[in-house]
């Protein structure tokens, strides 16, 4: 059942059928002809249902033809909010069974009415709702959608701030089903997937695949290859092996697409240099620049062989990276500076002294490690306090 917008309640000290009488008249004042069921809808004034339901069906009226209003290329924007917020306010009289239904309609009104013109302000105005209803009411899943396909309606889709964390918490606020899901991502990746940022790109992809079960991985292959393509080329990334348990992404586990995504998830610089060399025109025709791949398999693989380990010896690693020494330092001077490894380099010894390095992937033999690693840290700290404790008595 959807939640009224009580939020919206005007704190007007006029009658809701006088509210409604005046509206009714200002449409007609602008070229809306009332229909005389509506008229005949209007007469009585009192509180009784018969009456409440002939003011909603009104109202229903009212909202059908907003369209006209938000049509006029000279209206005012002070006017426009308005008459706006003036149906807004009344919509607390329907049923709250029908409200998200009659809120959609009236958006769509809002978007079929919009302009290059009017556009920005009707924008504002969707946002406005937004801002004003908890985020709980399912009425905000309504105007967030609705308010998306405004932006792309009208040019204005460069000024929608996309928030992944904040949307995926909306998502569970708003309780919607699998189908839902897949449309509002859907809704949201059309309008950021041509975006210069990947990082968002990505998040939202892995967000949209994540609601299609291995049954329908066959509807989104382009957009699995589309992620594989963005994290691979994302130069700020390198743990996404989160993406290979994707059921969309499982599906495409014998081709190279998935082969291409294990090596750069968990793979060696020489697998890479070996899938290349064998498949050279598929890697070039999905738009992956080959030299920006060589050295995310590099530094990826700098921090394979750092794991664990506390210093390793520069031919271990000019041999593993195919580099000279001199290239070699300069690649570990990167990867310290993007803080993928904490470390230093012993030119006496030809050594890289290990201090620390990221894991590429984070399975259940990672979590086991961690979980003693946090009890030996309880133990010690456990051991601490007894200490400070017996030196006080």
């Amino acid at each position: 059942m959807s939640v009224p917008i009580s939020e919206f309640i005007a704190l007007i000290d006029v009658a809701e059928c006088d509210q409604v009488a005046e509206i009714e008249e200002y449409l007609r004042k602008n070229g809306v002809e009332v229909p005389q069921a509506v008229k005949e809808a209007a007469v009585g004034s009192n509180s009784s249902d018969k009456d409440k339901d002939a003011l909603v069906r009104r109202l229903l009226w009212i909202i059908e033809h907003c369209r006209d209003i938000f049509e006029k290329k000279d209206l005012p924007q002070q006017e426009a909010e308005e008459f706006f917020y003036t149906v807004i306010s009344l919509i607390h009289l329907v049923p709250e069974d029908q409200t998200t239904r009659v809120v959609d309609l009236l958006c769509q009104q809002v978007i079929a009415g919009a302009t290059p013109e009017n556009g920005p302000t009707l924008f504002r105005i969707l946002g406005l709702i937004l801002s004003h209803l908890p985020i709980e009411n399912p009425i905000c899943h309504t105007v967030f959608c609705r308010r998306i396909e405004l932006a792309q309606k009208v040019g204005l889709v460069s000024t929608l701030v996309i928030d992944v964390v904040k949307l995926k918490h909306w998502v569970e606020c708003w309780s919607l089903n699998d189908s839902q899901k897949r449309e509002l991502y859907q809704l949201v990746w059309s309008v950021c997937k041509d975006s210069d940022d990947k990082s968002l790109c990505s998040k939202l992809l892995i967000e949209l695949l994540r609601c299609y079960p291995l049954a329908l991985a066959g509807q989104v292959r382009e957009l699995v290859e589309r992620l594989v393509v963005l994290v691979v080329s994302d130069s700020q990334l390198f743990i996404f092996d989160h993406v290979l348990k994707l059921e969309p992404v499982q599906a495409l586990k014998s081709e190279k697409i998935h082969q291409l995504l294990e090596i750069f998830v968990c793979g060696k610089f020489c697998d890479y240099v070996k899938f290349y060399s064998e498949h050279e025109e598929f890697v070039d025709a999905l738009g992956l620049d080959h030299t920006s791949c060589i050295r995310k398999m590099r530094l990826l693989t700098l921090t394979s062989l750092s794991v664990g380990q506390s210093e390793v010896p520069f031919s271990v690693l000019t041999s593993e990276l195919n580099l000279e020494p001199e290239g070699l330092e300069m690649l570990i001077i990167d990867a310290v500076r993007m803080k993928l490894l904490c470390a230093r380099i012993n030119q006496v010894e030809s050594k890289l002294m290990v201090m620390s390095s990221i894991h590429r992937t984070f399975g259940n033999e990672r979590w086991s490690q961690l979980r003693e690693n946090i009890a030996s840290w309880k133990q010690k700290i456990h051991l601490v306090r007894t200490g400070l404790q017996a030196i006080k008595t």
